[in-house]
């Protein structure tokens, strides 16, 4: 229940949900996912086929980012005032996390022990009680 509702609370990191908590003036942007995997799933045929409808959407999450920049950007420069925390983050931003047959390992192996330790707090703060 704890974790659930610690869960609620934080970001899914997709840019439709931080463009949605963030941009919350009424825009015409639809962030249409589906299109996503369109490039990766269907020939160069139907992507020529559907080639308006794919600019569109790229566009829109260009567009999306940006907006999402714009209300971000100022808040990082008042909270990180100095310039090379910015210099700091682009060049964190140029690395990757590559995913591969390990990755579900890992991302089991932080849940349990996530799990676990929510666990183990709410024994100790039960204990306390």
């Amino acid at each position: 229940a704890i974790v659930d509702e610690w869960k609620s609370k934080t970001c899914k990191n997709s840019l439709e949900a931080v463009f949605n908590h963030y941009c919350s003036s009424p825009t015409q942007i639809k962030l249409e996912k589906e299109w996503q995997g369109f490039f990766r799933k269907n020939s160069i045929e139907d992507i020529r086929d559907n080639m308006q409808q794919l600019f569109l959407y790229c566009a829109e999450d260009v567009r999306a980012t940006f907006e999402v920049y714009q209300k971000l950007y100022p808040k990082f420069c008042k909270r990180f005032p100095h310039p090379l925390t910015f210099c700091g983050m682009m060049e964190m931003a140029n690395v990757y996390l590559p995913i591969n047959s390990n990755w579900r390992h890992f991302y089991d192996k932080c849940e349990k022990l996530s799990s676990s330790s929510m666990n183990e707090i709410t024994r100790k703060v039960i204990q306390i009680a």
